[in-house]
């Protein structure tokens, strides 16, 4: 019995020697290789792809490799058995061992795997890797306006990822193709530069998808220039109406126009230039509280610097008559006297009081302007009032004051009107 004990141990230890020794290339059984070559979808080589080698075994055989510059791949001294290969890369989808991918189609089927023989060289069919990020032709579509004017831009010189864009309508509208390569990153943005006559250059990044149009819509900022002019306010120096004035121009935001006026009536605005093929007219619309709007029409931008209107632009007052009453500080009316006058300073207009009542004929509304009473009171006196007021157009046909009450004035010499 104990002969037999011994016997079968020896058998036990031979064979386990000899399993090892087959694995082991040993007792003429030799080691193989496995090699190929990973692609993209345009055959052209993934440098960095990791291939994943495992061997249906128990512990399993794992080896690792990366791909070079080409594609190209080898796995060297790979004992025999049976294999199965993965293959991943980022931004590619990956072939994952005793997983079936059913969009990558290799010689094997959708397995890939192999079988080593003794001291054979296993070559396996170019395996295709599908990108994960979009690729291919994307066609671009770029309209070029005005930021201020909202015109079109139709001379533009236009590069689009170091591609020349096409004018193909005069409507503003450009026309290219980008290329998007296959890449193991997400899409980067395209690079646009933009230059045209009258406009500052313009710089940007577009995002573009390949396989559909890409469609966007671009403002250029105008390079400016000056319209001066002059509003004739000669005829009320003391109102300060440039308060008062506002001027706009046709397609143009008032924000846009950093109107600059002074009390004299001298204006400056700020427009956008004309170009040696785009001529710019612009109508500019002036408009006083209290006087009719005047529009100046077809006023020429300037190439550069300053244009100026060379006409003064003269107002033309909206009026109302004015009246008013006034008593003295004793709730009297005054006595008759050549003292008792209203002035209006703003305006340079006088009239007489009689009986405590006075009327200017034409007072142009929405002003704002300031009336003094001079008036004799039954002491023979000297008192005065004033007020300020804003006339309007009520429908009645006159614009009534509310009652002046005067103040005895206390030095009598100096203070006579």
């Amino acid at each position: 019995m104990l002969n037999l004990r011994r016997s079968l141990t020896i058998i036990w230890i031979i064979n386990s020697f000899s399993l090892n020794t087959i694995f082991s290339g040993s007792a003429g059984i030799k080691n193989g290789s496995i090699s190929g070559k990973v692609f993209d979808i345009n055959k052209r080589g993934i440098s960095g792809a990791s291939i994943h080698l495992v061997r249906d075994s128990k512990p399993p055989i794992i080896r690792t490799t990366i791909s070079n510059s080409k594609g190209e791949y080898v796995f060297l001294n790979v004992p025999v058995g049976k294999y199965s290969l993965g293959y991943s890369k980022l931004g590619f989808k990956s072939i994952v061992v005793n997983q079936v991918n059913k969009e990558i189609e290799t010689a094997l089927g959708n397995q890939v795997q192999t079988y080593v023989e003794s001291g054979t060289s296993m070559t396996i069919p170019p395996i295709v890797l599908k990108s994960v990020r979009s690729f291919g032709s994307a066609p671009v579509n770029l309209k070029l306006i005005d930021q201020v004017t909202g015109e079109p831009i139709n001379s533009a010189n236009i590069v689009l990822d170091n591609q020349i864009g096409k004018n193909s309508q005069n409507d503003g509208d450009y026309k290219a193709t980008v290329n998007i390569p296959p890449s193991d990153e997400s899409l980067k943005p395209v690079g646009l530069k933009i230059s045209a006559p009258g406009y500052e250059n313009f710089v940007d990044e577009l995002s573009i998808v390949p396989h559909q149009t890409n469609s966007f819509l671009l403002s250029l900022t105008p390079l400016t220039g000056l319209i001066e002019g002059q509003i004739d306010f000669s005829t009320f120096p003391l109102a300060n109406l440039n308060s008062v004035t506002s001027i706009s121009v046709n397609n143009i935001p008032s924000e846009f126009l950093d109107l600059k006026i002074d009390s004299t009536g001298w204006f400056s605005i700020k427009v956008p230039v004309s170009t040696k093929d785009n001529f710019r007219k612009f109508s500019i619309t002036v408009k006083t509280r209290g006087f009719q709007a005047i529009t100046v029409p077809n006023v020429m931008a300037p190439l550069a610097g300053a244009f100026t209107i060379m006409q003064p632009i003269r107002l033309i007052s909206i009026n109302t008559p004015v009246n008013g009453t006034v008593v003295s500080n004793s709730g009297t009316s005054p006595i008759a006297s050549g003292v008792n006058q209203a002035f209006i300073k703003e305006l340079g207009l006088s009239t007489s009081i009689n009986g405590g009542t006075y009327q200017f004929q034409s007072i142009p509304i929405g002003v704002k302007l300031n009336i003094e009473t001079f008036i004799m009171n039954r002491f023979g006196l000297i008192e005065k009032g004033s007020l300020n007021f804003v006339a309007t157009l009520n429908g009645q046909g006159n614009f009534t004051l509310p009652t002046v009450v005067t103040q005895p004035i206390q030095n009598q010499d100096n203070n006579q009107p």
